[in-house]
């Protein structure tokens, strides 16, 4: 996985500050990583090699990024296969994890 120059800028951020303790340092940085990359956007590239049969690969940092991967890494064997990239998303869209049907 590629780090962001973002993520690199909020840990920097992070060492600069005084802190009570490694520790709580360590928790920090943790906390601050996880949020940055929660937020971001991943992509996928899905093959589909015969119906039924589908390979996914990544995740990849940005759309381009599963484009460019295209015949290198991403390919298929079977004449006629079709492939996508897609943008991963959470399992439960904003605002709705305390709704019930």
């Amino acid at each position: 996985m590629r780090i962001r120059p973002s993520e690199h800028k909020a840990v920097q951020a992070l060492l600069e500050e005084p802190a009570e303790s490694t520790h709580e340092l360590a928790t920090d940085i943790i906390l601050a990583i996880d949020a940055l990359r929660a937020a971001r956007t991943d992509y996928v590239s899905i093959v589909e090699q015969a119906p039924g049969f589908v390979m996914v690969y990544g995740p990849y940092v940005t759309k381009n990024a599963a484009y460019r991967d295209f015949g290198k890494s991403v390919f298929s064997v079977m004449e006629g296969a079709r492939s996508m990239v897609l943008p991963l998303t959470t399992s439960i869209e904003e605002g709705l994890e305390n709704e019930q049907d």
